[in-house]
């Protein structure tokens, strides 16, 4: 007789599990089946085993004796009846081991805090291994749990290595902007009420434009850099309107600096990351608002907060233009219109026409290769998906710009009051408007009476002195740090295996110096190679900060 609860049953081969009407195992070879499944399984190193729904355990014992030890299981059993049954039933132990996490629970969210507990950094990939019957009853949201575990894993690894290429370069920036911060105010000072339009450079931008020129006198216009040369163009032929009232500056590459290579600096302030070149920053003689991605907790941000030069803080968004979106929340509480951000190539292009990329594939075509065929070339090249766009269409982009569209549900929130202009591209989850719409949206202006960000008062530029006395101090920092660890390097004294409590405080202190190690365990460790490998990380950046020190108004008085 069928029951809702569930119940053991001997086969004469073992138990087997009833529940809902179902068998969760064989009714005849319960668990020698599950074994011999397990048997066929090739596990790799590094490999978080996900088993969707608990049952009697089956099949661990197994999957333990053939386990990487760099391996881990991790059960989940979202059923609370089921949960229960297996813990307090005596006739099938269920597995207990190191190895091994057991969790009840029917939320992506604590499974995700949970293995992030673990390490992400202990696995390289996640492997579903389905043991049990009841995996059907919760079969989406096991399913939603596998793939989700599997893109954080994936995510952690690509931050891991965008850290070890970059994160080098965030710090040195960050010196060396500090001296010209006393030009700069904090972006969390920017407040008005006015519609904003946020600009990206996406070929969806050219067919906003007539929109824009029309509400133009009505909004802020907040262009993301790679779109400035669009706009620039636009102005030097006579589009006094479209001159933006902001450009917003992320990249800290010196690649940044061929958007502005071709543009004479009309007026027009900037937002930018505290990362961003130095070169690129030091192009805008007017007013700079600054803001801050913190893209680790190191206690350099810390710091700079504690001394009065950490401005308004931006999570690591990644993308200039989601990080534009970012910006513009917080810097109106009245309506938002994106364009150009597509994150996809529609009908052969990258960029619209203008920007630096655009410009870079021109003077690559000729007559026997034309423009179109070179982009085209790009894109085919690059490991493309194809993803449902706006109006149903399916849109060619990429793992990482997909990831970027995906950001903007969450950024945006419930917040409301942001729409989307561009026509071209993925979909954003905001409402498409057209023309019509955006003017009803705005109206007359009659609602936006404030002046807008450039009066707005109140604004707070940062302290030069403190920069300077900032910068003295973490040279400070260095040379203690490595006064300390220079003899456990040359020498470490017998019987020592860890740190000092100064020691350690040192290192933790200085975290950026070895931020972009790849090491696969926890750091700091007392080693001397890992010692030696800070010692040459701290030499360089001392040396930033000298180059920082000496280009202070009175850094060569230091």
């Amino acid at each position: 007789m069928d029951t809702e609860s569930p119940v053991l049953i001997d086969t004469g081969s073992g138990y087997t599990l009833k529940y809902k009407g179902k068998y969760l195992y064989s009714s005849m070879q319960p668990e020698s089946l599950v074994n011999k499944r397990v048997e066929r399984l090739q596990l790799s190193e590094k490999t978080l085993v996900f088993i969707p729904s608990l049952g009697l355990g089956y099949g661990i014992n197994s999957l333990l004796e053939k386990l990487p030890l760099s391996s881990h299981i991790i059960v989940v059993e979202a059923d609370q009846a089921l949960f229960h049954f297996a813990a307090h039933q005596k006739k099938v132990p269920i597995p207990s081991h190191k190895k091994v996490t057991l969790v009840r629970t029917e939320s992506i969210h604590e499974l995700i805090n949970l293995v992030a507990a673990l390490g992400f950094r202990k696995f390289r990939k996640v492997s579903m291994c389905i043991l049990s019957g009841g995996f059907h009853f919760f079969k989406q949201l096991y399913e939603e749990m596998f793939h989700s575990l599997e893109k954080e894993i994936q995510q952690y690894w690509k931050n891991k290595m965008t850290f070890i290429h970059m994160a080098p370069l965030w710090i040195k920036n960050i010196f060396l902007n500090l001296p010209v911060i006393h030009d700069a105010c904090d972006s969390s000072t920017l407040k008005t009420d006015m519609p904003v339009v946020v600009a990206g450079a996406g070929p969806s931008l050219e067919e906003s434009i007539a929109i824009i020129k029309k509400v133009r006198n009505k909004v802020i216009l907040l262009v993301v850099d790679t779109a400035f040369p669009f706009f620039y163009h636009l102005w030097e032929h006579g589009e006094i309107k479209l001159l933006p009232d902001f450009v917003f500056i992320l990249e800290s590459q010196i690649v940044n600096l061929k958007d502005f290579v071709s543009c004479k600096n009309p007026g027009i302030p900037c937002i930018c990351d505290i990362t961003s070149h130095p070169g690129v920053m030091r192009l805008f003689t007017d007013k700079k608002y600054l803001f801050a991605s913190r893209f680790s907790d190191i206690k350099l941000f810390d710091r700079l907060e504690k001394s009065g030069l950490l401005p308004m803080q931006f999570p690591a968004l990644g993308s200039v233009g989601v990080a534009a979106l970012y910006a513009a929340l917080h810097l109106t509480s009245g309506p938002i219109f994106v364009t150009g951000l597509d994150f996809g190539y529609s009908e052969h292009m990258t960029h619209c026409r203008g920007t630096a990329h655009y410009h870079y594939f021109e003077s690559l075509s000729s007559r026997l290769t034309p423009l179109e065929s070179l982009v085209s070339s790009a894109i085919a090249a690059r490991p493309l998906v194809r993803k449902k766009g706006k109006q149903d269409k399916i849109v060619l982009t990429d793992l990482i710009l997909s990831t970027y569209a995906g950001q903007i549900p969450g950024i945006v929130g419930d917040r409301g009051g942001v729409y989307d202009i561009g026509k071209h591209g993925l979909d954003l989850g905001l409402p498409g408007v057209n023309e019509e719409a955006v003017a009803a949206i705005i109206g007359e202006g009659e609602k936006f009476k404030q002046p807008g960000p450039k009066n707005t008062t109140g604004f707070t530029s940062m302290d030069q002195l403190k920069a300077m006395e900032f910068l003295i101090k973490e040279k400070e920092y260095i040379d203690e740090c490595r006064t300390l660890i220079t003899p456990l390097i040359k020498e470490a004294p017998p019987g020592r295996t860890d740190f000092s409590r100064g020691e350690h405080t040192a290192l933790v202190d200085l975290d950026y110096s070895y931020l972009h190690f790849p090491d696969q365990t926890a750091l700091p460790v007392y080693d001397p190679n890992f010692l030696l490998r800070v010692l040459i990380s701290l030499e360089h950046y001392e040396k930033v900060l000298t180059r920082a020190l000496q280009q202070c108004p009175r850094g060569n008085q230091l």
